[in-house]
Order: C-alpha cells, then sequence, then structure tokens
C-alpha cells in the first residue's frame, strides 16, 4: 500500500481532479498555482485518481476514494509532517465525506459550510457606512508593509496563518484596513488569491463593531478584485449569521454549501508512528508505504 507526494512541479497532473470543487476555489488554486505553499499527495503519481491538498487552513480530498490515501489519512503518520498543522478536511463529494466520517470514529463532526460569490461588475455602494465611517474618522487604506505587522499581532496572526509571513503576503497579494486614529479598526484581506479567485477574509475589532466598517472596508477590497480581474468568494461556518448577512447585505449571491470536517476544538489528530515509512525518488515524488498489518487493508476498502 503506497501514496505519493508530488512536488510542486508536478501539481498540474491534479489540477482536473480538483476542478470539481465549487468552493473555495482560490484557496486551492493558489495552491496548485505556486503562490501559496501547499503539499499534495496522490494515489498515483502519473495518473492520478485521488489526491489531498494540504493548504494551512483546510485539507481537500479530491477524486474517488482511494484505499490507500484513506489509510494514510486514518493513520495521520508522524513521519510525513503533515497532519499535526490540520484544521479541518473539506471533501470534495460526498464519498470521501462518508470514509472520512467513519474511518474518524466520531472524532470528525460535520461542521456546514456556507459559500457565496460576487457576480456584479460594480463594487458595493457605500450608503450609509460610508457616511457612519465618516462620522467615526474612519480611513480606509491598503495594507503597508507596517500595517502588515501590526494587523498580524492584533488580529490572531491573520496574515502569517495563510501567507506564512507578512511579506510573502505583500509580494503575493494585497488588502485593506479601516483606521480610527492610531488604531486598526477592520480589515479585509484574502486567505488566497489565485489567477481567477479572491477568497475574502474580514475582520473587525470587537470595540468597533456595528458601526459599518467591515461593510466600508469589505466594499473598497471588492472594488480592487474587480479591477484586477478576480471574483471574490466568501464562506462562513453554518452558524455564523453575521457573516452570512454581511455578505448579503454586500450583494454576494449564494451557492451550494460545502461541508468541513474536524474536531470540535480544530484540533489536530493523533498522530501514529511506524506505521509508514517515506523515500525520495529521483524526479523529487515522496513515496510512502504502509508496513503490513494485518487486517488493514480489508479495513479500508483494499
Amino acid at each position: 500500500m503506497q501514496i505519493y507526494e508530488l512536488p510542486p512541479g508536478q501539481f498540474a497532473r491534479v489540477e482536473g481532479l480538483f476542478a470539481a470543487a465549487w468552493f473555495d476555489q482560490a484557496v486551492i488554486g493558489a495552491g496548485l498555482e505556486g503562490r501559496q505553499p501547499v503539499r499534495v499527495f496522490v494515489d498515483d503519481p502519473d495518473r492520478p485518481s485521488a489526491a489531498m491538498l494540504c493548504h494551512p487552513y483546510d485539507y481537500y480530498l479530491a477524486g474517488g476514494v482511494s484505499p490507500a490515501l484513506r489509510q494514510f489519512i486514518a493513520d495521520a503518520p508522524a513521519e510525513a509532517g503533515v497532519f499535526a498543522q490540520l484544521y479541518g478536511y473539506c471533501p470534495i463529494g460526498a464519498d470521501w465525506e462518508r470514509a472520512l466520517l467513519t474511518d474518524s470514529g466520531e472524532r470528525l463532526v460535520v461542521i456546514p459550510r456556507r459559500n457565496f460569490k460576487y457576480w456584479h461588475e460594480a463594487p458595493p455602494a457605500p450608503g450609509q457606512s460610508a457616511r457612519q465611517a465618516a462620522l467615526r474618522q474612519a480611513e480606509v487604506q491598503p495594507i503597508d508593509a507596517d500595517l502588515a505587522l501590526q494587523i498580524d499581532r492584533r488580529f490572531r496572526r491573520a496574515i502569517s496563518r495563510n501567507w506564512g509571513d507578512p511579506a510573502a503576503f505583500l509580494q503575493g497579494a494585497f488588502g485593506f484596513c479601516v483606521t480610527v486614529g492610531q488604531e486598526i479598526a477592520a480589515i479585509a484581506l484574502p486567505a488566497a488569491v489565485s489567477r481567477r479567485y479572491a477568497d475574502l477574509d474580514v475582520e473587525t475589532a470587537p470595540a468597533f463593531r456595528r458601526q459599518g466598517l467591515a461593510y466600508a472596508v469589505c466594499a473598497r477590497f471588492i472594488g480592487e478584485c474587480l479591477d484586477k480581474g478576480l471574483t471574490v468568494c466568501w464562506d462562513t461556518d453554518g452558524s455564523n449569521l453575521a457573516s452570512a448577512a454581511l455578505a448579503e447585505k454586500l450583494g454576494f449571491s449564494e451557492e451550494a454549501p460545502f461541508s468541513e470536517l474536524g474536531s470540535g476544538q480544530r484540533a489536530p489528530p493523533p498522530l501514529s508512528s511506524s506505521r509508514w515509512t517515506g523515500r525520495q525518488s529521483g524526479d523529487g515524488i515522496w513515496e510512502w508505504a504502509a508496513k503490513d498489518q494485518p487486517g488493514r487493508d480489508q479495513a479500508m476498502g483494499g
């Protein structure tokens, strides 16, 4: 039982599998295009029929349910150096969702996610939010190097958790913030940017909520994306009614929902050791082989 990790130069081999995703296209695309660091595991290095893309935010499963890849996920081998960072799985299709839930032994639960896109040709009208921002003497401005560092400290690594560090963000992305005096009150920046999509991440500091600042900074971000020819994506947990309401107020259209599978606290899985061994081949592909253990193939449908 083997799986393979592709080097970045070979990610094009799985683009067809991930084309089936109707959500998080910015995140998936940014990884496959080399704009953000991801890791990709497949069942076959030449003709993959199943793949897992590991992004700092979520891990995406595409294609058919491969017994070998399924076993690799269930074992979560420490040797691979990937599962300790897991936040949640996003299966592209019901078959992978069922397999992951079955194998987790109730450790994973379904977290419903809502999915929005901005399809208008013009950005949202400023309206009342602009007047509210003006009354607060708020200023919407692009994120520069100094602001990026401040934002990362103030908003729980809002930049570095997806981009690695503020420098990488400034090189590959853009964003805006609202300042009120010397304080950063709200931010709108992408969790990922691909050739076609930008995934919008918005947050407002508690003291500045319900003042129209999130709307104002999102409208500026959407306008910039339209100028760059990018479609803006928005997703949120099904329970986050405030986030969905803001998306609808901005003019986003809701599309088909999807599922994230995670633990209650979004904790990584328990890791195994000495169940898989890895070696790098000459073409940069890592080969991961499961050590023989009776009954494992049958348990995973092999």
